[in-house]
C-alpha cells in the first residue's frame, strides 16, 4: 500500500483545517476556519473576542489544492456560527446557527453550497429553533458567542449515519447555568432524512 502526498499548502498562521467533509469524483472537500483575535473593546466593549471566519477547501484526486473559499456567514449581530458541512447525495450543505439576542432564540439553518464556487446558493431553511429561558429586560447582552447574563445559548451537533443520507441532530437546549443539574433541560436527538 502506498501513501499519496499533495503539494505543501501555504496556510496563513490564522488558518486552520478542521475536518474532511467528504469526497466525490472531483476530489476531497475539507472544512477550515480563520481565527482572528480582536483586542478589548473593538467588537465587544466588555471583553477580548475571538472571531471565526469559515472556509472550504477543495482538493483534487491528486491531493493538490484546487480552490478555497470563505463562507459568508454575516458580521456583527448578523454573524452566524458554522456548525457542520456535510456532503449528502452528491451535494454540499452548510448547517449554521444564528443567535438572535433580542428575540432570545438560537435557530439552526441549512443551505446548499455550490461545489464550483464553494459559496452558498439558494435559500436558507430553518430546521430547528431553541428559545432561551426568560431573560430579564435589564440583562446585559454580549457579543453573539457569549452567554447573556447566566444563560447558555444551546448547542447543535450534526452528523450523518454511516453510508446513509440520514442526519442525526443532537440538540442541547439553552438553560440558566445557575440552576442545579436536576433542573437542567435534557438534550435530545432527532433523525432527519436528507
Amino acid at each position: 500500500q502506498t501513501v499519496s502526498w499533495g503539494k505543501l499548502i501555504d496556510l496563513k498562521k490564522i488558518e486552520k483545517v478542521d475536518y474532511i467533509i467528504g469526497q466525490d469524483d472531483s476530489g476531497y472537500y475539507v472544512s477550515g476556519h480563520n481565527l482572528l483575535k480582536v483586542r478589548f473593546g473593538e467588537v465587544n466593549p466588555f471583553a477580548n473576542q475571538n472571531i471565526f471566519t469559515y472556509q472550504i477547501f477543495h482538493f483534487g484526486k491528486d491531493l493538490n489544492l484546487k480552490k478555497k473559499a470563505e463562507l459568508d456567514l454575516g458580521t456583527g449581530d448578523d454573524k452566524k456560527k458554522l456548525e457542520q458541512v456535510l456532503l449528502l447525495d452528491g451535494k454540499l450543505y452548510g448547517f449554521y446557527s444564528w443567535v438572535k439576542l433580542k428575540q432570545q432564540t438560537n435557530t439552526l439553518y441549512v443551505r446548499e453550497i455550490d461545489k464550483n464556487s464553494l459559496k452558498f446558493i439558494g435559500e436558507e431553511k430553518a430546521i430547528a429553533k431553541l428559545r432561551f429561558p426568560e431573560i430579564k429586560p435589564n440583562a446585559v447582552t454580549l457579543y453573539w458567542k457569549k452567554a447573556v447574563n447566566n444563560i447558555s445559548l444551546g448547542k447543535y451537533l450534526i452528523e450523518t449515519l454511516e453510508n446513509t443520507s440520514i442526519i442525526k441532530l443532537r440538540v442541547s437546549p439553552p438553560y440558566d447555568i445557575r440552576k442545579k443539574d436536576s433542573e437542567l433541560p435534557r438534550s435530545f436527538v432527532m433523525l432527519l432524512d436528507a
